[in-house]
């Protein structure tokens, strides 16, 4: 039997507000290949949370480690493997600093190297406690029938029953496969929750083009944020997630060019709820750095 030192960590979470963020659990593996890919994906199945990282020290044995600060990074959800995870990779990062003593310098980087994103970085302040984690920010352009035909259908089980004047516009995020949908100021954060998407008649959707993820926005009006999302996965197992760093690589594209501003405070607003801090990079202007919160809940052994 093979123990694999195990946490679930809640990522994003709001400040002073216990079981908020969202739950991301973390395995962790001296090499990636050690245990098999099916494996994983059942890992990820059997833990059933949105999304179970795997780090590693290195790929293979054969694959010498660059040094102590660098790791690789996978993501699972219950059904698939994907290619790029906000929260998870906050949780692995906490997992990970959680492991080390407290430094003298104010903060600590590691390195993330993960199949499909390149390297990401994420850095632990020890005043603050905050984790901040370097991502690619993803473009949004306007969404128009060439890219899905079955758009319609989508936004009626999404904003059921289908009222169009509350939608101020549709996008897509291309890079992640993500629909982007607007809605006008006036729907507040108070309209964006009572959303109630029909989750059966979206996953049985099909058709080319089909969006992996669903982003609805709206923009802020209370306590400093800037603007409020809630996000929806059911073609990949997950019906609503509490909070997606993924999609805030969109939005803070999106929303930083409407507010002219660089950095600003988002809210997702699910039933927990949670926090993202959004700056773009002072250094690449292509890459967004997201702090937030994170809190170890459960750490033991998995036991295969």
């Amino acid at each position: 039997m093979t123990a694999i030192p195990f946490s679930i960590v809640d990522a994003f979470c709001i400040p002073d507000k216990s079981f908020s963020g969202n739950q991301a659990a973390v395995c962790l593996l001296t090499f990636d290949d050690e245990i098999p890919d099916d494996t994983k994906q059942k890992i990820g199945g059997e833990i059933n949370l949105s999304e179970t990282a795997f780090v590693a020290q290195s790929w293979s044995k054969s694959i010498p480690r660059k040094s102590e600060y660098d790791y690789t990074l996978r993501w699972f959800t219950p059904t698939d493997e994907i290619e790029l995870c906000g929260h998870a990779t906050l949780a692995s990062a906490r997992v990970l600093f959680d492991r080390m003593e407290v430094p003298v310098d104010r903060e600590t980087t590691i390195n993330f190297e993960t199949k499909y994103k390149g390297v990401l970085r994420a850095t632990m302040n020890w005043e603050t406690r905050r984790i901040g984690i370097n991502f690619p920010l993803t473009p949004v352009t306007p969404y128009t029938e060439q890219h899905f035909s079955l758009l319609p259908k989508l936004l009626e089980y999404l904003l059921e029953p289908l009222d169009v004047s509350r939608i101020h516009s549709v996008h897509y995020a291309a890079s992640t496969k993500y629909l982007f949908v607007r809605l006008y100021d006036e729907n507040g954060e108070k309209g964006l929750l009572e959303l109630k998407p029909n989750f059966s008649g979206l996953s049985t959707l099909k058709g080319e083009g089909l969006p992996l993820g669903i982003i609805v926005t709206v923009k802020g009006n209370t306590d400093g944020v800037q603007f409020y999302s809630r996000f929806f996965a059911p073609s990949l197992g997950v019906a609503e997630d509490p909070v997606t760093g993924s999609a805030h690589c969109a939005l803070t594209s999106y929303w930083s060019a409407e507010f002219g501003l660089t950095k600003l405070l988002a809210k997702q607003s699910s039933k927990r709820g949670g926090h993202v801090y959004c700056e773009i990079d002072k250094s690449d202007s292509d890459r967004v750095v997201f702090q937030g919160l994170t809190t170890p809940v459960v750490k033991g052994e998995l036991l295969l």
